[in-house]
């Protein structure tokens, strides 16, 4: 077959060959791409079986899109051939993964195993809801793209429902050594097999073997059936206890005795960050397992609440100073913090997946401060470290710089001396100043009703001290906010510019801060559309400070922009993994979803959201964003009503349900909103985008057009999505609306 053509497939490379095919790597000559196909031949089409089997697969994958799950592209014939063209992926099987890490004496990274079991899982997820069972979860089944993301791939023995499944003439179905008992018994077969099947890969990548092995097929039929696994922990040691039980769980003999669902698998679901908390500390790609620590907010003694910024202050810098030393993983403030009432050390840890936990209280009498920090083993709670210091306000940051070099040295974490410069603050030149970014700090983390204090006490800090970057970079961030979609208070042209003023004085001051990189980054992004400086500022802002949340945050935002979903995807779980408490980065997936078209996947999200965090009005808009793109108007509405309600008028809400008036035809409510929004618009800002939104919804084309070239003008941050925005697919083939699109800076292809 190689140098041949099938149909418009120029066939470069033979592949291997499947349960029901050959594969081969070729080129699509149409869209120039590369691609697999696999092929049914002649002399396999006398099995009846393999050909039910292949067209099996094909109707199998045909029902399912999402990115953990390889695409089918193409199906056909050509003379007695059949072939499916699937995705080509670079990377190889998982199994080849495995063992070229083993050849090199090593294993995969639990880091890495955890994130490719979560996308795994969130494939089986996606499945499963389809009425799918893959029944054929291996290693061999599970492909890399070269970025390292995972795809679930050869459906040929997947269960349809409300279809008659596909048997052989012959036999049990599927690779031995990863069937369930079930399977092998021939009994009833559900989405927990599936289940079983990956706690087998789980083992396998965790310790390099199966778990049940035997002499021969029958040997290992007994096995399967009658023993039970080795403890992971036996095969490498520094297995966390969790993800050992889960995987216990997974393998059990009886079905029942399992995980009934890939949803009941929190565990795995949060390692791919998709839904929360990751399980298990992570480990760097050596194989060494790293320390994790979370630092709670320390309790304010003070009489009274107003030194409450200050202990909240102190917390915040000792996680950031952590979180600079590259072999701590520290949760980020808003997870760390959601645990201000909660005193259970062990359930704290638990939640934060942590080993250790550091908890402290302020108290300041005039010019006089007391802090006692103690530093705890989570599993024993035994104190490892505790002390009190009595001191002058003036030196609270030698004290931290102090109480971070403790912690390391009592952690066992080298402080090397190259980092030093990043981690440990130097005395403030301006006390006052230092005091006002901290007032500064603590209403920033109470947006968007605290961001107007935060913008005073930040101006206050700077007139005191104009060349202090954490307040310029905290002013930077307060303006960048306002100016953007999920605030849109202020104009674009008002407050952007001055937020990349800020920005840039920070970085001219000292270009090493990640955050000023970030809050740069962002005005290159939404302001100035320079996609080339932009990414090129995110990627420095990594560089510099890898466990800075927001940065991976706001760079898969530029990713989904680009069309670059998968990269997008990663971003998003590493601001999650960091962040997992976070409802705003939590919600965030289901934004992810819908602009990469995965709307089942962004209804689920919303929901979950909607569960999480049912007084906030970003849950409902995603939900009822994600049920219009379904055709579910009625939920739709009712959802966008509620975001309008909960934000109290909030105008990205108020367009949303405009614009789902108008394509549901209630074009008087519609209309309603269009004179609700002119109406505020002679008062505050709003947004021409929103505008533009509702007269498309009631199909006033022209008068769409006219607001979305306002909103050019007003350079507003909406419009870097449009590529991706759902709402407006139906505009793309207008010439307006390609216009448009150069204008902004996309290239048509």
């Amino acid at each position: 077959m190689v140098g041949q053509r099938v149909l418009h497939y120029e066939v470069l490379e033979r592949l291997g060959e499947g349960a029901s095919g050959e594969v081969y790597k070729a080129v699509d000559l149409r869209l120039d791409r590369t691609v697999a196909v696999k092929i049914l031949s002649p002399s396999r089409l006398n099995s009846n079986e393999l050909r039910a089997r292949f067209e099996h697969e094909a109707r199998a994958i045909s029902a399912l899109n999402h990115p953990s799950i390889a695409t089918l592209f193409d199906v056909g014939s050509q003379g007695s051939d059949l072939f499916l063209v699937l995705e080509y992926f670079p990377g190889g099987t998982l199994k080849s993964e495995v063992h070229r890490h083993l050849k090199s004496g090593r294993l995969l990274s639990i880091q890495k195993i955890l994130d490719y079991a979560g996308q795994i899982a969130s494939g089986l997820l996606y499945a499963h809801n389809h009425g799918i069972v893959h029944r054929d979860i291996k290693t061999d089944n599970i492909m890399l793209t070269g970025d390292g993301t995972v795809k679930i791939t050869d459906f040929g023995l997947a269960i349809l429902q409300g279809k008659s499944p596909f048997h052989p003439e012959r036999g049990t179905v599927g690779t031995l050594a990863y069937m369930s008992p079930e399977q092998i018994q021939g009994g009833p077969i559900d989405k927990r097999t599936d289940i079983y099947s990956l706690g087998i890969v789980l083992f396998e990548l965790l310790t390099g073997r199966l778990p049940f092995v035997g002499e021969n097929e029958a040997g290992l039929v007994y096995a399967i059936l009658n023993d039970q696994p080795p403890p992971v922990s036996t095969l490498r040691q520094e297995v966390p206890e969790g993800l050992e039980e889960l995987i216990g769980r997974m393998l059990s003999k009886s079905a029942d005795a399992r995980p009934h669902s890939i949803e009941d698998l929190d565990q795995v679901l949060d390692l791919a960050r998709v839904r929360g908390a990751p399980a298990f500390p992570r480990t760097d790609e050596s194989n060494k397992k790293l320390t994790s620590i979370a630092v709670l907010p320390f309790a304010c003694l003070s009489p009274g609440t107003e030194d409450e910024y200050f202990a909240e202050g102190i917390s915040e810098d000792l996680i950031h100073a952590l979180g600079q030393i590259p072999s701590l993983f520290v949760p980020a403030r808003t997870s760390s913090f959601a645990f201000r009432r909660e005193h259970d050390i062990r359930e704290i840890a638990s939640r934060l997946n942590v080993q250790h936990v550091v908890e402290g209280s302020f108290r300041r009498s005039g010019p006089t401060v007391r802090i006692t920090v103690r530093l705890v083993n989570a599993k024993s709670g035994f104190q490892i470290w505790t002390s009190t210091y009595d001191l002058d306000i003036k030196d609270i940051v030698d004290v931290q710089n102090d109480i971070t070099r403790t912690i390391a040295e009592s952690l066992h974490v080298e402080l090397a001396r190259e980092q030093s410069r990043v981690i440990l603050r130097a005395r403030p030149a301006n006390f006052d100043a230092f005091q006002l970014c901290m007032k500064g700090r603590y209403y920033w983390a109470r947006r968007p009703t605290g961001i107007h204090n935060a913008i005073q006490y930040f101006k206050q800090a700077i007139e005191l001290d104009p060349g202090y970057p954490p307040a310029l970079i905290g002013l930077a961030d307060c303006y960048n906010t306002l100016g953007s979609w999920e605030n849109g208070s202020e104009p674009p042209t008002v407050v952007m510019p001055l937020a990349m003023t800020l920005a840039e004085k920070a970085l001219s001051i000292d270009d090493h801060l990640g955050e000023a990189h970030t809050s740069r980054a962002y005005c290159l992004f939404h302001y100035n559309r320079d996609w080339e400086s932009a990414e090129r500022e995110f990627r420095r802002a990594i560089q510099l400070s890898p466990d800075y949340s927001a940065v991976h945050h706001w760079y898969s935002h530029f990713l989904t922009a680009m069309g670059r979903t998968e990269e997008s995807l990663r971003e998003s779980r590493r601001a999650l993994e960091l962040d997992p408490l976070d409802m705003l980065m939590n919600v965030h997936l289901a934004w992810h979803f819908q602009l990469a078209g995965q709307f089942d996947e962004a209804f689920e999200q919303a929901k979950r959201s909607v569960r999480t965090e049912p007084g906030w009005h970003w849950s409902y808009f995603f939900l009822g964003w994600a049920c219009e793109q379904m055709s579910n108007m009625t939920e739709a509405i009712d959802a966008l009503s509620k975001a309008v309600e909960l934000s109290s008028g909030h105008t990205v809400m108020t367009g949303a349900l405009g614009h789902a008036y108008g394509i549901n035809g209630d074009r008087n409510r519609a209309k309603t909103i269009l004179r609700q929004l002119e109406t505020v618009a002679r008062t505050k800002y709003v947004a021409s985008y929103e505008i533009a939104l509702v007269h498309f919804g009631l199909g006033d084309t022209d008068r769409g057009f006219e607001w979305l070239e306002k909103a050019l003008v007003e350079r507003s941050g909406w419009l870097v999505y449009l590529n991706r925005e759902p709402r407006l697919a139906a505009m793309r083939g207008d010439p307006r609306f390609q216009d448009i699109q150069r204008r902004i800076g996309f290239s048509l292809k």
